[in-house]
């Protein structure tokens, strides 16, 4: 049970930095950010051709992988959905570019480094820590505690600075926004730079403790999903507890079933929550008024 834990506690961090990436600009623009799974693995990648490729030292490497995320973010932004928006696209032209540009990342990837497994790990391995009756590895120390430092982090910005709280504006309402002088322009910059950072951060961790391919994207991105439905679209707090409990049906479920139920029990719980609290564990049932 310990073991499972410490396994459930790790999932959760990297669940919950994709989650809260995906969270904002869903809530900024309701759409669902499809790219966002491939800039989690360009962030890994990046962290891996940095460390492996041009033998920069490892905190390079990773500064590296989620700075290049962070760019291709903006990039989507630029050439992409600020056109559509100018456009008045709507959330499914949107969502159909999102789909492209994944693809176009993912197979860019797998075009330049294969799609054979990839390692950033040229250390030896040794026996973990022992905390309780299981053992951590420090590479998994370090994912917890860098997920939970950004997460506050992210937490604190949307509520105590002014980019935050533009940022929430444009979350609460577009077109309002707007009109009381919010940049919207720059303020979606800002968020998908923000949000495209924390998914590079979790691909960097992620490949800290574990093989990369260009197709773990999808996976990261579907669990990043439930954990955001989950704990209530929008809200780091919310995103964090979706997260924990995601890991922890999968963790538990690995206890008791075979390891590849677990992404269905991951589901099941979605669908159960759904039915129960449609809105999320922490989020708020949207109220119209007539006018």
């Amino acid at each position: 049970m310990e073991q499972l834990l410490v396994n459930t506690a790790v999932a959760a961090s990297v669940y919950c930095l994709v989650a809260v990436g995906f969270g904002l600009v869903y809530s900024g623009f309701r759409f669902f950010h499809f790219a966002h799974g491939a800039l989690y693995v360009a962030g890994a990648y990046a962290c891996y051709a940095a460390r492996i490729g041009a033998g920069l030292p490892l905190w390079c490497s990773v500064l590296l992988g989620i700075g290049v995320s962070a760019v291709l973010g903006a990039a989507c932004e630029l050439l992409v959905y600020r056109h559509l928006r100018r456009r008045q696209a709507t959330a499914a032209a949107l969502l159909v570019a999102s789909m492209g540009l994944y693809a176009v990342i993912q197979n860019a990837i797998a075009m330049v480094f294969g799609d054979a497994n990839r390692t950033i790990r040229t250390w030896s391995v040794v026996e973990g820590h022992r905390i309780g009756g299981a053992r951590v590895s420090t590479a998994q120390i370090c994912i917890v505690g860098v997920a939970v430092v950004l997460i506050a982090a992210t937490a604190a910005v949307l509520r105590y600075t002014k980019a935050g709280i533009a940022l929430r504006a444009l979350a609460a309402d577009l077109d309002l926004s707007r009109c009381v002088g919010v940049n919207v322009d720059r303020s979606a910059l800002l968020l998908l730079v923000v949000a495209s950072g924390l998914a590079g951060c979790a691909g960097v961790l992620i490949s800290l403790d574990t093989d990369i391919t260009p197709q773990m994207g999808f996976w990261g991105l579907l669990m990043g999903v439930v954990a955001t439905i989950v704990g209530g679209i929008g809200r780091p707090a919310g995103a964090l507890l979706g997260a924990t409990l995601t890991a922890a049906a999968q963790q538990l479920s690995i206890w008791y079933l075979a390891s590849q139920w677990k992404d269905a029990v991951a589901f099941g719980v979605l669908f159960l929550l759904l039915v129960l609290r449609p809105h999320g564990l922490l989020g708020q049932p949207i109220r119209k008024a007539a006018v």
